[in-house]
């Protein structure tokens, strides 16, 4: 799914880059290349120009959010243990760098089966920050996919809720555990996927027997990523013909 979003993203600005391409009728360098009209509306041209310089403005607010985060950050990819324990009043559990960090608040309100839990579940998400970034990126490209960049974390936390059950051999400790994670944080900011309903969410998801494996996941990903390449290929071939015709 993260690679759909990408190739969707990424074929959005293509297309405004190639409708924001046609205004070189509007400039002086029509006159001198000898062009004659391109048959895309001015105003279209103007907005796709526009829409362009939003889509840099708000890729260079994602950007700067990384580099802060990393930032705030840099005395955990310091460390050579891959659990880290810090000393807060907070319930902190999350996983960054390949390290997991839980605070001692939150090692005082789990048993010991449940912290087992939360270093299984921290384990895989380890694995899916990238993803997740992918995403972000995607949705400041094109807002529209927010939505599917809210299932993609969904995703991310149910694989590492079914990797903790399978770890432990419980799904019901794993339910509990997430449930108390998120009764213990208030915010619901310091522990990772405890945001409004997705909680409701994975602790029914628990409660139910484990999904089976799809299959045709990855075929249907690859399938509409090509099918994605296949129109941006295409409008690029339109737009040079359209660009030739018009050339002397």
């Amino acid at each position: 799914m993260t690679v759909i979003v990408v190739m969707t993203a990424a074929s959005s600005m293509w297309a405004l880059a190639l409708l924001a391409a046609a205004a070189v009728d509007d400039t002086p360098l029509r006159g001198w290349m000898g062009m004659r009209d391109v048959p895309v509306p001015g105003v279209v041209t103007v907005a796709a120009g526009v829409l362009l310089a939003v889509v840099g403005v708000r890729v260079g607010k994602a950007s700067r959010r990384w580099r802060a985060d990393r930032r705030q950050l840099v005395w955990l990819r310091r460390s050579s243990n891959e659990l880290v324990v810090v000393t807060d009043d907070a319930p902190i559990a999350f996983a960054a760098y390949r390290r997991i960090v839980i605070s001692t608040r939150m090692i005082d309100v789990l048993s010991p089966g449940q912290r087992r839990v939360v270093l299984a579940h921290a384990h895989l998400r380890a694995r899916h920050p990238f993803a997740l970034r992918l995403a972000d990126l995607a949705v400041a490209v094109n807002p529209l996919l927010a939505g599917i960049r809210d299932a993609i974390g969904l995703l991310c936390e149910r694989a590492a809720d079914e990797s903790a059950a399978a770890e432990v051999q419980d799904r019901r400790l794993v339910a509990q555990t997430i449930g108390l994670a998120a009764l213990a944080s208030p915010s619901r900011a310091t522990v990772a996927g405890l945001e409004g309903s997705l909680v409701v969410a994975r602790i029914a998801a628990l409660h139910a027997e484990p999904p089976r494996a799809r299959r045709t996941a990855a075929p249907a990903a690859a399938v509409i990523s090509a099918a994605v390449l296949a129109a941006c290929i295409q409008a690029t071939v339109d737009f040079v013909i359209q660009l030739d015709a018009h050339l002397p």
